[in-house]
């Protein structure tokens, strides 16, 4: 690089030096300097300039030296505010004016320091420094620092500009000390040190840190001095008590060593609960979150995230207010999200009479196995039930999840996963509840003793539901059970999307009965009590357990995507009538592991598919058709059956003989279809009929693999006036013309079948 390159008249710039910056970003100064150094020593006078002048300061890889700052410019930094250096294994101190005496080494007063990846840094400094180096400091971030034990920085006054500090992945950090100069203050002592600017706090991922502590430093003080006053024997509060932190709304504790068991026992966290906006918490020692002292203040929190507390029993600690007046009416109310996440011993959020989420727009629960009840009253304020206890228990013992002392009247998302619930919804639940209208997603993944979802009342009042999963409840049966016979249509309206999956002991949706099911009943031992009841032979009785999953009273006009997975207890999908258009605007259609199944589409459905444009079956060892055409009229000769279809895919149905049952005289477009793989399916001879197998202008892929029953192709095909034979037992796949596949990218076969096909001469035809 030239020496005098015309760095010197530079007043505005933005210089990236190596392969490893991004341009984009948005950048408050006007001179930025992003440097990659092979080499510290040996910069050129130029590089010099633009460092001493530097707002904004990116350093990677910083060679040659312990003190970076310093061997870089000895001079010091006179307009720097941004400094961000990272990937610096020799780096100790960023800052050591030792031999200097007092300096000030970022005189217009350093704005944000971030730190990352120094993995032999020591401390931020070493030796003294004046406290106009950070007084302007609003945001400290340190990273991936191993061999930082102790970070300390100097702060004069009451750290009025401090707005966020973020350490995080520093595995041998203990302390974060605060030194306060007493040169500052020598005619005052300093009681209580105030963040009146923080915003953000983030702790995380420090497994040693056990106290955000601040001390008064002398000049002949050394920092090991200041620490070693503690008492190890007694207990040290994480949060200092001189430190208050009366404007945070933003609070991260994860894998930190937190020594207490419940939050607001920490000052400073006590300091900060009226302000407080986001908090996530994750700490193996606390058995309880807040006191009900606490809550009164959370008037601002609208984030909530209580992830990975292996000790956690309860959120709102019922202990400290057991003898105090019972309880009390509690709200959150500007809550928008609440996780409750991997809290293996939690049984509940709280106890009262009530608690309300007026905000409340999602709430997830995950990994609880022993939350029975989200909110209890004091009768039932502890229940932790024992395998014992739960072979002795009677069925009046069981519990909802959400009762009507929680009220959540503009939830719009829930999701439950691998709790112990066996219902979500107390029975009693009418329609008029305010806390199922607003419903939007609802997935229930993993409730092993979940009977069922919605008595029918209940699911009349969710007609905002969109988006409807459950999977991996081994005792579903039924997703509604209607409390009296003879019920009106069930209408989903809005719902656009299901997916029912790993339900063993699911065959119908709904199931109507007179009285809502005894939890210590099953369906199938309500089904056949009322069939010996009414005199049916057992012929009748097997005939009339084929029940289609969805009968005539279910109504989804709006449903797009539906996939049905693992259950091996459905034998039918579709009833023979349905209600209006039910199911008219279908576009995806996905069916896997069904063993039981024997066909997808009866004949009266096939109208209904009209906007159907992806199919996939895999894995249903009993399915003998995809679609059933016999009952049709031979006089239909229009277009019915999925003439948008895109993509079709078939794999391992090793009873499959037809997609379509018989060769029709309906007329059978497929000239939408993108993609068609077809794979172990040993029993299917043709794909098609020979209606169809004419045209396919858009196709982009075929795959055919292990099909060992199919020709896959055919030179010669019967014109559309010649007259109709039978299909003789060899039909190939598809038959070809030469022009047929105009689109075709991806063609996938076994060598067997193309072996075949060649010694038919057929390939060479269709490839010249």
């Amino acid at each position: 690089m030239p020496h005098d390159l015309f760095f010197w008249k530079l007043e505005r710039y933005r210089i990236f030096i190596g392969d490893i910056w991004n341009w984009s970003g948005r950048y408050e100064t006007s001179r930025t300097l992003k440097l990659k150094l092979n080499n510290s020593f040996f910069l050129s006078n130029g590089i010099k300039f633009l460092l001493n002048r530097a707002e904004d300061l990116y350093l990677d890889e910083p060679k040659g030296g312990k003190n970076v700052l310093h061997e870089l410019h000895g001079e010091g930094f006179q307009q720097l505010k941004h400094l961000h250096i990272q990937n610096a294994p020799q780096i100790q101190y960023i800052i050591n004016p030792v031999g200097w005496g007092l300096c000030s080494i970022f005189p217009q007063g350093l704005e944000s320091l971030v730190l990352y990846n120094l993995i032999n840094l020591e401390n931020i400094y070493h030796g003294q420094l004046t406290a106009e180096s950070f007084n302007q400091l609003k945001v400290v971030k340190v990273g991936k620092c191993d061999k930082l034990k102790y970070l300390t920085l100097p702060m004069a006054g009451n750290l009025s500009q401090l707005q966020e500090i973020e350490v995080t992945r520093c595995r041998k950090l203990e302390q974060i000390v605060l030194m306060e100069s007493r040169q500052v203050h020598k005619n005052e002592q300093i009681s209580k040190i105030e963040f009146t600017q923080l915003r953000t706090l983030t702790l995380q991922c420090l497994p040693r840190l056990s106290r955000f502590g601040f001390n008064v430093l002398t000049p002949d003080m050394r920092l090991q001095e200041i620490l070693a006053e503690d008492d190890p024997d007694s207990f040290i509060p994480f949060f200092s008590e001189n430190v208050e932190l009366p404007r945070l709304e933003n609070l991260k504790l994860c894998s930190i060593n937190i020594e207490c068991r419940w939050l607001d026992q920490l000052p400073a966290v006590s300091s900060c609960c009226q302000t407080l906006v986001k908090l996530i918490v994750e700490c193996n020692s606390l058995k309880f979150l807040f006191s009900y002292s606490m809550v009164k203040s959370l008037v601002q929190l609208q984030e909530l995230r209580i992830q990975n507390c292996k000790s956690m029993e309860r959120i709102i600690n019922i202990e400290e207010s057991a003898e105090e007046e019972r309880i009390i009416n509690m709200i959150f109310p500007k809550l928008n999200l609440l996780v409750l996440w991997g809290l293996p011993k939690l049984t509940g959020f709280g106890s009262g009479n009530s608690i309300e989420f007026p905000s409340l727009d999602a709430l997830r629960i995950l990994d609880c196995p022993r939350l029975k009840m989200f909110f209890s009253d004091s009768t039932c304020a502890n229940i932790t039930v024992s395998k014992e206890q739960e072979a002795t228990s009677s069925c009046a013992d069981v519990y909802p999840l959400l009762d009507k002392k929680v009220l959540l009247p503009f939830l719009r998302v829930l999701k439950l996963n691998s709790i112990s619930s066996e219902l979500i919804w107390h029975s009693q639940l009418v329609a008029t509840s305010s806390s199922l209208h607003n419903l939007t997603i609802l997935r229930i993944i993993g409730l092993g003793d979940l009977k069922y979802l919605f008595s029918s009342s209940m699911a009349n009042s969710v007609v905002q539901l969109e988006i409807l999963e459950i999977i991996d409840c081994k005792l579903m049966e039924a997703v509604i059970v209607e409390e009296e016979k003879g019920s009106s249509v069930l209408l989903f309206p809005n719902l656009q999307d299901l997916t029912l999956s790993n339900l063993p002991k699911l065959s119908r949706f709904c199931y109507f009965n007179r009285n809502l099911i005894d939890p210590c009943s099953s369906l199938e031992q309500n089904m056949t009590a009322s069939e010996e009841c009414s005199g049916m032979d057992l012929k009748e009785n097997l005939q009339a357990n084929i029940q289609p999953l969805f009968d005539e009273k279910v109504g989804l006009l709006n449903i797009k995507k539906l996939s049905l997975a693992k259950m091996d207890n459905l034998r039918k999908i579709w009833h023979d009538q349905f209600y209006s258009d039910s199911f008219s605007k279908l576009k995806q259609v996905k069916v896997y592991g069904c063993n039981n199944l024997l066909n997808l589409f009866p004949s009266n459905m096939l109208g209904r598919l009209q906007r159907l444009e992806i199919l996939e079956v895999e894995n249903c060892d009993s399915v003998e058709e995809i679609f059933e055409l016999e009952a049709l009229s031979s006089k239909k000769t229009h277009a019915i059956a999925a003439a948008q279809l895109k993509t079709l895919r078939i794999h391992y149905l090793p009873k499959l003989k037809h997609v379509w049952n018989v060769d029709s005289q309906v007329i059978l477009s497929y000239q939408n279809l993108h993609s068609i793989s077809v794979q172990y399916c040993d029993s299917l001879k043709s794909l098609f009929p020979a209606s169809v197998a004419r045209e396919w202008p858009v196709l982009k892929t075929l795959e055919v693999r292990c099909c060992n029953e199919v020709e896959i192709l055919a030179s010669q095909v019967l014109s559309h006036g010649e007259s109709r034979h039978e299909i003789p037992t060899g039909q190939p796949l598809f038959l070809v013309e030469k022009v047929q596949f105009p689109s075709l990218k991806c063609l996938a076969l076994d060598w067997n079948c193309i072996k075949k096909e060649m010694l038919h001469g057929k390939f060479p035809e269709c490839a010249s």
